[in-house]
């Protein structure tokens, strides 16, 4: 969530239109600088002072009061801690005390990160993960851009959030994984419950639940997923047992983002099992090929064909 969408919020509520999820935001922000940051965000007693006359100036111009004391009071109030929250979280100038330890994957470089409370997150290559060397009493939180999967440690007091691409996961103990590229986030529930906000909308996972968030089209969509898959980043790893061929090529399609095309359905039904650690499609095709008896071409097209063997 950006800063122009918090605005929007901010106005809303004080219009008395905003929904359940926007006020449970208003109330995190408000909850956490007031618990935590309050004399971190406000200098002195006259900086509070100014920021806020700064900002009742401000919300003045757009938002006619019915009454003056439900009006200041809601500006003083609300508007003074999302100001400052939104100060806090998206690097603007009121808040500058705070330190987050900043870690990065370079090309070819997969690390693992053990957090204060002892949660682990395993950080994909081009990616940076920001977080506070050590979380607060009422509240975790890091920052993600790239791919990174989550162990949380299970803590009912404190919630865990993640902060990606314009998407926050809420979490109290649970196994994920997020992923920001290009004009798309998603994040992939391993196990536990996590509830993501995003484009406007909120949604409570559930495990081996998919949520993915395209901002070109605006649009969320909601689906099942192969955790074998989705952290094959990880692991390096592919498993088949047993399975008819039709099922793995389509599994290499999406892994390798090749098209597979097999020409016989005898073959695509032809049950084949297999364990690939660290090999690349051409060394599974072979090894594959061997145990099935078929033969495949267009490998360096990425249009590859599997056929039956002459022979």
């Amino acid at each position: 969530m950006d800063e122009k969408d918090f605005k929007k919020i901010l106005e809303r509520h004080q219009e008395g239109a905003s929904s359940d999820s926007e006020r449970n935001q208003i109330s995190d922000f408000e909850h956490y600088l007031e618990a935590e940051h309050k004399s971190k965000v406000f200098k002195s007693e006259w900086h509070k002072n100014q920021i806020q006359k700064s900002i009742l100036i401000r919300v003045k111009d757009k938002i006619q009061p019915q009454r003056y004391t439900n009006w200041y009071w809601m500006v003083a109030g609300v508007s003074i801690i999302i100001a400052t929250a939104l100060s806090f979280w998206l690097n603007t100038n009121l808040v500058t005390s705070l330190e987050l330890v900043k870690i990065s994957g370079q090309e070819n470089q997969i690390k693992t990160i053990v957090l204060h409370d002892g949660s682990k997150v395993t950080l994909n290559e081009n990616s940076v993960l920001e977080f506070p060397g050590k979380f607060s009493d009422t509240i975790r939180f890091v920052k993600l851009r790239g791919e990174a999967y989550f162990n949380v440690k299970h803590d009912s007091t404190r919630p865990f959030k993640v902060y990606a691409n314009g998407i926050v996961t809420k979490v109290l103990g649970t196994e994920f994984n997020i992923d920001t590229k290009d004009q798309k986030s998603s994040v992939a529930l391993i196990s536990g419950s996590v509830q993501v906000d995003g484009l406007g909308v909120s949604e409570v996972l559930q495990e081996r639940q998919k949520i993915e968030f395209n901002y070109q089209t605006n649009k969320v969509e909601r689906k099942g997923f192969d955790p074998q898959l989705e952290l094959f980043w990880i692991h390096q790893q592919l498993v088949f047992n047993n399975e008819p061929l039709g099922q793995i090529a389509k599994t290499l399609e999406r892994q390798f983002e090749v098209s597979i095309t097999i020409e016989d359905e005898s073959l695509s039904n032809l049950a084949v099992s297999g364990a690939f650690k660290g090999k690349g499609l051409s060394s599974i095709l072979l090894s594959l090929s061997k145990a099935a008896g078929f033969e495949f071409k267009g490998l360096k097209s990425q249009d590859i064909i599997i056929y039956k063997s002459q022979s």
